[in-house]
Formats: structure tokens, sequence, C-alpha cells
């Protein structure tokens, strides 16, 4: 096996080999476009009858159809560090290859491994990330395999009640990532559709919020996840043992997932913390994206969930083709960090620092980052308890931000982002008299379902 570098990861976690087609191989940093050398001469040996699928026939047109194959399929390989692979049982992996606890790590999951299908999207969740600092891996089924529990948890995850799932695996990859993470070390994990702008990994390489407690970083929507590994496993094990039927019934939905399980945990079982971490709305993100000082905007990550493809216009629109979510990330990701080279640069030196700038608890949150927070969250969900701004309030937060000239940051009217505040105003304003969500208050834990934040999150609204 090849050996682990904790000082070089690569992106994709190396195979043990080139097993079969869909094998996730890895490229090191130093090859990023050729094949490991094993790699490519059994990926030439099965080309030639990728699933037993043979290419027969004589002469040079059979070689054409060869090699034509063998090119295409090793060059989307190359390019993306990434062997497609079809196996018929989990591999089992040594897990002392794969154990860190280097912070610096940022973890996505894809059950089977990458495949090409994936390929956009997941080139533009590694570029934004790696550009940021940090070492994007992703991790599949074969890293959950490591932990003792596998068994027997897959075969609990398998029962919990969900929709439109044709296997076992699409039944259960919501919760098995959260095993794999803790079979690896723990640490930082994202959704594939998270990009990062400018969001660094801690300055040591050692630091993860809350203490290594599993924490959500957009209220309980798992798209970026922090914990160290005991308390990942402890998570992966809650979701096997908490009753489906009290968790649907609290949540008001039928078929679960990670997501419907983290708004029960947040709201009665106190197995999460939760925060809230950039992932707003990238189209209402003010251009330049700086504050009052001229210093670019933080954190800005972004979730391009199905709500948040929604909400940009990006699919949903009548008489338009829906847009794939991997180039609405790319427009996004190569717009901001355009925009942002218009403002002063982040500057932070020690671990408390950087915790406060990115990370900052409840008293030290500027006025422009609790803005942000709020026009997002009271725009998906004006009803619930952490919609707590008036617009006044909200708006009050953006007033007086400039670039690095000192230049006033305008909206521009009649952008998206305008309409959008406008729509936010109308929807906060016509909520008046619902609910007790327009200013800070403490609600009833029985009254808090955050039945429309669950329904966004689940693209339901």
């Amino acid at each position: 096996m090849e050996a682990f570098s904790r000082r070089s990861l690569a992106w994709i976690r190396p195979c043990a080999g080139c097993f079969t087609l869909r094998t996730t191989c890895s490229l090191t940093p130093q090859t990023p476009l050729s094949l490991p050398p094993r790699c490519s001469s059994q990926t030439a040996a099965l080309l030639a009858s990728p699933d037993g699928l043979k290419v027969t026939g004589g002469g040079a047109f059979a070689a054409l159809k060869r090699f034509t194959l063998f090119a295409l399929v090793t060059g989307v390989a190359a390019l993306f560090g990434v062997v497609v692979s079809s196996r018929a049982s989990i591999e089992r992996l040594n897990g002392e290859d794969y154990y860190t606890v280097d912070r610096c790590i940022i973890y996505t999951y894809y059950p089977k491994g990458l495949d090409t299908r994936d390929a956009l999207q997941a080139s533009i969740w590694k570029k934004s990330w790696k550009q940021a600092g940090w070492k994007p891996v992703v991790l599949d089924e074969r890293h959950a395999a490591i932990h003792p529990r596998y068994s027997e948890l897959r075969q609990k995850y398998a029962n919990i009640p969900s929709e439109g799932a044709a296997t076992v695996q699409d039944k259960t990859s919501s919760y098995m990532r959260h095993l794999a993470i803790a079979a690896v070390g723990g640490g930082w994990l994202s959704e594939p559709d998270v990009f990062n702008v400018n969001m660094p990994p801690p300055p040591k390489c050692d630091w993860i919020p809350n203490g290594g407690k599993v924490t959500s970083h957009d209220i309980f929507i798992p798209g970026l996840v922090s914990g160290d590994a005991r308390n990942y496993e402890d998570l992966a094990v809650a979701f096997a043992d908490a009753p489906a039927s009290d968790v649907a019934h609290a949540t008001g939905q039928t078929a679960l997932s990670d997501v419907v399980f983290f708004s029960y945990f947040y709201q009665y079982a106190g197995i999460i913390t939760t925060r809230k971490t950039g992932q707003n709305n990238p189209e209402m993100i003010r251009e330049p994206p700086c504050d009052k000082k001229g210093v670019e905007y933080a954190p800005m990550i972004f979730h391009m969930s199905p709500h948040m493809m929604k909400m940009v216009g990006a699919v949903g629109v009548k008489n338009q083709p829906d847009r794939t979510v991997g180039a609405v990330m790319d427009e996004y990701y190569e717009r901001l960090m355009s925009a942002k080279t218009a403002c002063k640069p982040l500057e932070y030196e020690s671990t408390h620092d950087y915790q406060k700038l990115f990370f900052p608890e409840q008293g030290e949150v500027t006025k422009l980052q609790a803005s942000y927070n709020q026009e997002y969250l009271c725009e998906v969900a004006p009803e619930e308890a952490f919609c707590k701004l008036t617009p006044e309030q909200i708006s009050d937060g953006f007033e007086g931000i400039v670039d690095k000239y000192g230049k006033k940051v305008k909206m521009p009217k009649g952008s998206s982002a305008a309409k959008a505040k406008k729509a936010l105003l109308r929807k906060v304003e016509e909520a008046k008299g619902q609910g007790p969500t327009l200013k800070a208050v403490t609600v009833d834990k029985s009254q808090r379902l955050l039945t429309k934040y669950v329904d966004a999150a689940l693209g339901k609204s």
C-alpha cells in the first residue's frame, strides 16, 4: 500500500492498489497529471473490458476502439486523480494508514468513491479548499468499514425510514460519512457542494471548535461539521439508537437523514453543538465583500444545497434549463475571489485570533457577520426562533462598509441581491404577529420544531 504522508496529503486518499474500475486511486501533489505507475498498467488492462463488457473484433478498428476508450478514461482519471471502480463488496483498509489528527485536512464523502459524473463539482470543491490552505481528502464507505462497529451500524442505518433510496448504500450514506470520519481520526467534514473563498485552516493544524464536540456550522445543517473521533463515534451511534418514530414526530419528517437527526439532536438531545459559520446566500454578498475598515469580510464559505440552488435562480426557473451544481459553484467562486481583491487582506497570527475572526463566540460576532447571517436565516425561515433581528437592524449592520480605498460599498439597484433583500423585508414584515421571531427571545423547546429550516435543508421549500 502506498505510504500515508501527513506532510503531503493527496486530495484523494491513496488506495491499496488499482483493483477494478471505480477504486479511488490518488495522485500525489508532485505528479498531478499522471497516474501512479501500477495504476496506469492495471488501468490499461482493465479498460479493454470494463465490467465484463469486452471489446471484441479484429484488426485496426478494434485497436482504435481500445485506444480511444483507454485515452478517454485515463485522461479523466489523470485530470481529477480518480479511477472509477466496481467492486462487489467493501474492501477492507488498514486503519493505521489513514488515522490522523491533522486539523488542516478537510474531508468530504462520496459513498462509492468518485465517479466521472462528480468530476466538475469535486474539482471546484478541491480547488477552493486547497487554495484556501487546506488539504482536501475524499472519504468513501471503505473508510467507514475501518471502524469496528461498521457492520452493526450499517444494518441499523438500513432500517431507518427513508425515501428514494435504491440501495442500502444510498440509504445509509448520510450517516455513514460520520462513521468514516470517526474512523480516520475526526476533524472537519464538508458536503461536496460547499466551496471556500477565504477561510484558512487553523494556524497550527491542531484546533477544532468546542473542544472537539461535534459542531454543525449552519445551525443544524451538516454542510460543514467539526469534531474529534470520539464525538463523531458517539454521533454515529446516536443515529442508530435514537428512536426513529420520535425523531419523525418531533421534526415532522417521515423520510429521515442526518439532516433530520441533526435537527432533532440540536433541539432535544444535546448531542451536537451549533453555530453559524458563513454558508449564507452568495448572491447577497455585497461587492466588493469588505467590512467598515475595507478588510475582506469573513468567513466566506457557501453551501450550494438544493435549496440554495433555488434561491440563486439556478434551478426551477420557468423556461430556463437547470444549471449544474458544479457550474454554479465555479461561477460564484471565481466571482468572489475576484471581488475580494478590492478589499484589504485578512490578518491574524495566533489560534486565538483565528478563532475570533472565523469562529467568533456569541459575544464576539461582529455587526456585519450578524447582519449577513440574519439576512439569510430570516429569508429562509422568518418564523423560526433564530430569526432575531428586525429588517432595520439587519440593514444597520451593512452601513459604512468600504473597499480598501475607503470608497463606500453599495449594493447595485436592480441586482439579484437587491431584489432578494426587498423580498426578505416584505417576508419578515408579513411575518409580524405570527410569532416572537423578530426579537431575541427564549422559545420553549417544545415549540421549536424548526420545520421551515428542515424543509429548506431537504429542498422542500
